[in-house]
């Protein structure tokens, strides 16, 4: 099954939001702020995906 490309690219979003975090380029706030935003991201995208079925 192919992954959607958006979520593909929200997967490596993430990764990089907590490789930032780790490296101290991002305090805890931030990281956690970053990660909501790309949870509601994910969200909206699984919602697409069930309507189109």
């Amino acid at each position: 099954m192919d992954q959607n490309p958006r979520c593909k690219r929200l997967s490596e979003h993430v990764t990089d939001i907590v490789e930032d975090w780790q490296q101290g380029n991002r305090t805890d706030p931030e990281a956690l702020e970053a990660l909501k935003r790309a949870k509601e991201d994910l969200l909206q995208v699984e919602s697409e995906t069930e309507e189109r079925g």
